[in-house]
């Protein structure tokens, strides 16, 4: 009678770890791929993010005649949206560096749009705060060195 006890105590204790390592190696194995993911679509996530960007800036400084407002507010949605995506898949250095450059994109569309003559003074600060986004996106994705332009070269 007691042989038949152990024997059932065993296989429930050998069925529970074996439950629990299933679970632990299904959990892991999620857990991987989602990093995974996130870590292959960087890339592209901030490309799209400086390219909208890049198209909102220039869509703001560059002298065009009748610049459309529907023009400037489908770019700044663009940006807006592929920055909300960097602040979930990006970690907190990044982050930081694309909400200055957000801020300071957005703060100079409010200035052109209310014609105020500092613009420019402001267009400039954008350019330094994306290569600051630059570097820290360089940083996260395992690249050397800085983007930034060399004195001589700006």
């Amino acid at each position: 009678m007691s042989s038949a006890v152990y024997a059932l105590l065993g296989s429930l204790v050998g069925g529970l770890v074996a439950g629990t390592f299933s679970f632990l190696l299904a959990w892991q194995t999620r857990k991987t791929a989602e990093q995974a993911w996130v870590r292959d679509n960087r890339r592209e996530i901030y490309d799209r993010f400086l390219t909208h960007g890049q198209a909102l800036l220039i869509a703001l400084v560059e002298p065009h005649p009748d610049p459309s407002p529907d023009e400037l507010h489908d770019a700044y949605v663009a940006f807006m949206s592929a920055y909300a995506v960097v602040q979930a898949v990006a970690e907190r250095s990044v982050v930081d560096a694309a909400r200055t450059y957000g801020y300071k994109l957005g703060r100079l569309k409010q200035l052109i749009d209310a014609g105020a003559p500092d613009a420019y003074t402001v267009a400039a600060q954008v350019r330094l705060d994306r290569q600051a986004a630059i570097d820290a996106m360089r940083l996260e994705l395992g690249l050397t060195g800085s983007a930034k332009p060399l004195k001589d070269e700006a």
